[in-house]
């Protein structure tokens, strides 16, 4: 009870000569913070209107406004209680690098996306591979984390160190991609009748690229069979569509010439 009564009569003089200050140093910490996070928002929604802006960087330039405010804010409301501007920045100062020698792996990784915003390696909205994850969507470049996204749904959270230390295969980087499906026929199986159909095929599409040399042509010699290799050309983006496509188009042409009995006796020698 009488530590109570002391505290009270310590904090009573402070809390009543500095009364406005609170009140003030509140609402400024209230609208400020509100402030922050409508100009962050107001900001990458104002810069994804312009073509001329990566929107790799949106995400980040948002964190980097919404914390610079804040930061101000703090600053504001402890000079108004008279403690010194320099001492506060000394004092965060300190604590950064306190934090940081904490915290080494976690600055690996704000470094690591700083560059990955710099060169660019990859970017929002961009099909990938890196270490064992195939053909995800990178979904948002952050400070520390990058989120990525397979196309069945699912999440994936990666530090943005692993991503720069590693080897990265971009599938959308360029705007053509090349499809390569190969086909195993009978050594029996009428090759220049299979091949003339298949050319056929891929000339007669219209996701086809007639600038790129497109071919049908024997790729290799096997104990059992022949590997033939269907290659097209086509836009990035329709590069799923067109493979799913033609894959179903050549096993209708396969079955109409009646091959599909020999490679399905050459599937079955392969298993053995």
């Amino acid at each position: 009870m009488e530590y109570i009564i002391y505290c009270f009569n310590f904090f009573t003089p402070f809390l009543i000569e500095n009364s406005l200050n609170i009140i003030t140093s509140f609402f400024i910490f209230v609208l400020g913070w509100n402030f922050s996070n409508f100009a962050g928002n107001f900001i990458q929604q104002a810069l994804q209107i312009s073509p001329k802006i990566d929107s790799t960087i949106l995400p980040i330039l948002k964190t980097l406004i919404i914390w610079t405010i804040r930061t101000c804010i703090l600053i504001t409301i402890l000079s108004r209680f008279g403690i010194q501007t320099t001492s506060i920045i000394t004092m965060l100062g300190a604590a950064g690098l306190a934090i940081g020698l904490a915290l080494q792996g976690t600055l690996q990784n704000i470094a690591a996306g700083i560059m990955l915003l710099i060169l660019r390696p990859i970017r929002t909205n961009e099909y990938i591979s890196i270490n064992n994850i195939e053909d995800c969507l990178v979904k948002e470049i952050g400070l520390f984390l990058t989120t990525l996204s397979y196309p069945n749904g699912i999440i994936i959270i990666m530090p943005n160190s692993t991503i720069w230390g590693a080897v990265i295969k971009n599938f959308s980087r360029t705007d053509e991609r090349r499809i390569d499906i190969y086909i195993p026929v009978n050594y029996d199986d009428s090759l220049d009748k299979i091949i003339e159909h298949l050319t056929q095929l891929i000339k007669s599409n219209d996701m086809v690229l007639n600038k790129h040399q497109s071919s049908v042509n024997i790729a290799d010699y096997k104990e059992n069979y022949i590997l033939i290799n269907v290659r097209a050309w086509t836009k990035s983006i329709n590069y799923s569509k067109l493979k799913y496509q033609l894959n179903y188009q050549i096993w209708e042409i396969i079955k109409n010439l009646n091959v599909r009995e020999s490679i399905n006796k050459t599937f079955l020698i392969n298993k053995l």
